[in-house]
């Protein structure tokens, strides 16, 4: 039973980093979050036992930084055009704690449809498809990589964070809100 569990999990994982996205159950596009600048995707470090479907062991608020790592990400549709970014079916995007200020690190947490959960990808560059910021609802604040680097790409290790939107590709924090949606 337990070899089964441990081969469940494993083939689980491998299924969540596949490029073949058409298998995912996350109701809607799935895609990568890759920070246009740095190559890096959004990323973070939870048990292995999350890979198992209704289990509990994901722990609400793991931080989510920019990696290596290539989780995947689905667009659920709430209206209007604003969507709930969620990994694994259950676990969406959210600004910490409801924040709204610049620096509100976004997390993983349990779906629940909140104003802090819902984001809307929109292109900030005309005529170029590849510009998306993604904009928080409650906030309107875009979604960010902390940069202590600048103007240099993000980091590995990047926390993601809210930050006051860009309006172009010349803006001083272009580098930290610049993301390519896969689908």
């Amino acid at each position: 039973m337990i070899f089964l569990k441990a081969l469940s999990a494993s083939l689980l994982f491998f299924v969540n980093t596949s490029p073949a996205f058409a298998g995912i159950d996350r109701d809607g596009p799935s895609t990568y979050l890759t920070n246009r600048y740095s190559g890096l995707d959004a990323d973070f470090s939870i048990p292995s036992s999350c890979y198992i479907p209704d289990n509990a062991a994901c722990p609400n608020g793991t931080p989510i930084a920019l990696g290596p790592s290539r989780e995947i990400f689905g667009f659920h549709e709430m209206g209007d055009g604003w969507k709930e970014v969620k990994w694994f079916g259950d676990y969406c995007l959210d600004a910490e704690a409801a924040g709204t200020a610049n620096g509100t690190k976004v997390i993983l947490w349990q779906c629940h449809g909140g104003p802090n959960q819902l984001w809307i990808p929109r292109i900030f560059v005309s005529g170029d498809p590849d510009t998306k910021i993604l904009v928080n609802r409650n906030s309107g604040k875009c979604l960010d990589a902390d940069n202590p680097a600048f103007p240099a790409p993000p980091k590995p290790g990047a926390r993601l964070q809210l930050w006051d939107c860009i309006g172009s590709t010349s803006a001083y924090n272009a580098v930290n809100q610049d993301w390519k949606f896969e689908w």
